[in-house]
């Protein structure tokens, strides 16, 4: 019956029809072609979704926790512990009080010299934005957002040449400033080395992974005397006091 319905319907003498083709319909019960094919696109993204989103949770609980921790008193406690809030406190100490030593460390005083590569570095910065602003790539928030690292950069040379100047002493910061930038400029050479030897059809070159390898070694033989003759010389200063 279905079918007599069908050969009906799909008549090739009906005036309506003529002059067309005739494209079967879709069969009911079934996800037409478009709505699958969107499926298919997105299958990617849906199967990833729920280990990029536990990812992110337990990235950004610890540091959900870790801004509360510093704007409170936390100390150990008979049984346990406790938390109280006191506020932008504990930033202050860092950046004003008593744990500037520890943090930023000691300012010295800045001469001449000093001033004038500080001079230097914030005009070259004023250029470099003058020149993005003036580029047709250029947008407000394109701007703002290098006005804001130029000042963080030039904030952070500030910060550099006044405690290792003029009587100054690094603190923790500009220590672990110091050794990342010694690390990612080891990094960037390594890799350097690495790029200059042709590359095969597989990848990089075995040879250049030998020479970069080879470097890696040596500046961890390196690291390894500086650590001993420290050691050595820390044993004698204290052997003589």
């Amino acid at each position: 019956m279905d079918r007599a319905k069908a050969s009906k319907a799909l008549r090739h003498d009906d005036p309506a029809l003529l002059g067309r083709p005739l494209v079967p319909a879709a069969p009911r019960g079934r996800p037409s072609g478009a709505f699958t094919r969107r499926l298919d696109q997105h299958a990617p993204a849906v199967f990833v979704m729920p280990a990029v989103l536990l990812v992110l949770a337990m990235s950004i609980f610890p540091l959900i926790v870790s801004l509360y921790l510093s704007l409170a008193r936390f100390r150990f406690v008979q049984g346990g512990f406790e938390a109280n809030y006191i506020g932008w406190l504990n930033y202050k100490k860092l950046l004003l009080g008593s744990e500037q030593f520890h943090f930023l460390g000691d300012f010295g005083q800045l001469g001449g010299p000093a001033w004038a590569a500080l001079g230097l570095a914030a005009a070259a910065l004023i250029a470099l934005l003058f020149r993005h602003a003036r580029s047709p790539r250029s947008s407000f928030f394109s701007v703002l957002a290098r006005s804001l690292v130029a000042a963080l950069a030039w904030l952070g040379l500030l910060l550099i040449v006044a405690t290792n100047t003029g009587g100054g002493h690094p603190g923790s910061l500009v220590v672990t400033l110091f050794y990342v930038g010694i690390g990612v400029a080891v990094q960037y050479a390594i890799g350097a080395i690495i790029d200059l030897f042709p590359s095969t059809p597989e990848g990089y070159s075995p040879e250049g992974y030998r020479w970069g390898f080879g470097v890696f070694l040596g500046l961890q033989l390196l690291a390894l005397l500086w650590y001993l003759a420290g050691r050595r010389l820390l044993a004698g200063a204290d052997a003589k006091a």
